[in-house]
């Protein structure tokens, strides 16, 4: 894994170009409307390998992983349990590290859990905090190089 000055000298002497949509590369490989992206990414190992690769062709220097909604709130909704969301995170990040080899950067990708939290919604910040650290820790431990949050609308 790089480190923090890596990535910051790297970014220094020239631009990373990223991959592109995930979601909707996916479901112009087949994935239907109504499942779970992450579950259906490990159901379908070679189109997602195939996806990267498209990718790096394209001059891609950096891939997400397919995490974007791996954590315990979202996964809940397809009827994934809790204790599956450390696994799911592991197993997606060493797909994207293996199907893109050494040259390529993995950004372990993490999104919103779709709740709000209080006093806007129910969600304690505690709980938010635990989920992000879980899916996290396996992003971590699977091997990505950085970890990126996107599309948060909560402080």
């Amino acid at each position: 894994m790089p480190t923090i000055r890596t990535i910051k000298n790297i970014l220094k002497k020239k631009v990373i170009v990223l991959d592109g949509a995930m979601g909707t590369e996916l479901q112009k490989k087949g994935m239907p409307s109504g499942v779970c992206p992450e579950q259906w990414c490990l159901d379908h190992p070679q189109i997602i390998s195939d996806l990267y690769a498209s990718y790096q062709q394209a001059g891609a220097q950096m891939v997400y992983t397919c995490t974007f909604g791996a954590n315990r709130f979202k996964l809940k909704q397809y009827g994934i349990k809790k204790d599956d969301v450390y696994k799911i995170n592991y197993a997606l990040t060493r797909h994207a590290k293996n199907a893109c080899g050494k040259n390529t950067l993995v950004a372990g990708d993490i999104g919103p859990t779709g709740l709000f939290i209080e006093p806007f919604g129910t969600l304690t910040f505690e709980e938010a905090v635990e989920a992000f650290k879980e899916q996290a820790r396996g992003l971590i431990d699977g091997g990505c190089d950085l970890i990126v949050i996107e599309t948060m609308i909560d402080i």
